[in-house]
């Protein structure tokens, strides 16, 4: 009888570990983890502490953003009137406000983020940071989209509300 038990048991034991394995290896991020993720690297990579050198800066823009930012991306801020359009002007305008600011730190509080297939929509509240002269805040709502390509997320396009939009 015993006998029979132990055998149950390792059994069991053996089919318990066989699910967990199978559950590591087969359990990868979900699209939603993997587009926060990219969220989190692109506040990482456009943000600094002091004026960087600009040819640096770019260079290290342009091989960080070709990971997480689709090469036809546009940009939509209204309230500025300001639509840049390829990962190219957005590069070439980010180190142009380098030159602007002593200091730029930006985060990303998602509130609502749907995956469609190999596209994402994301609404989420952008939270920067500046200091030109003295420390300034902000805050916007932004609609992102994120294309799926070769297996990774890409942001394709951001719209930026102003403070009067709904």
């Amino acid at each position: 009888m015993n006998w029979l038990k132990s055998r149950a048991v390792l059994a069991i034991a053996a089919v318990v570990g066989l699910g967990l394995m199978a559950y590591a290896l087969f359990s990868g991020d979900t699209d939603e983890e993997r587009i926060v993720r990219t969220l989190t690297r692109l506040g990482q990579v456009i943000r600094f502490e002091s004026p960087p050198n600009p040819l640096i800066r770019g260079a290290a823009l342009n091989g960080d953003l070709s990971e997480l930012v689709a090469p036809d991306v546009v940009l939509e801020v209204p309230e500025r009137n300001f639509v840049p359009r390829g990962r190219d002007e957005l590069v070439r305008l980010a180190v142009a406000a380098t030159g602007q600011m002593q200091r730029f730190e930006v985060s990303f509080s998602v509130q609502e983020l749907e995956v469609h297939g190999d596209s994402a929509d994301v609404a989420l509240d952008v939270i920067t940071v500046t200091d030109a002269s003295e420390p300034k805040a902000s805050s916007r709502r932004a609609n992102l989209r994120f294309v799926k390509r070769d297996d990774e997320w890409l942001l394709a396009s951001a719209r930026v509300q102003g403070n009067d939009d709904p």
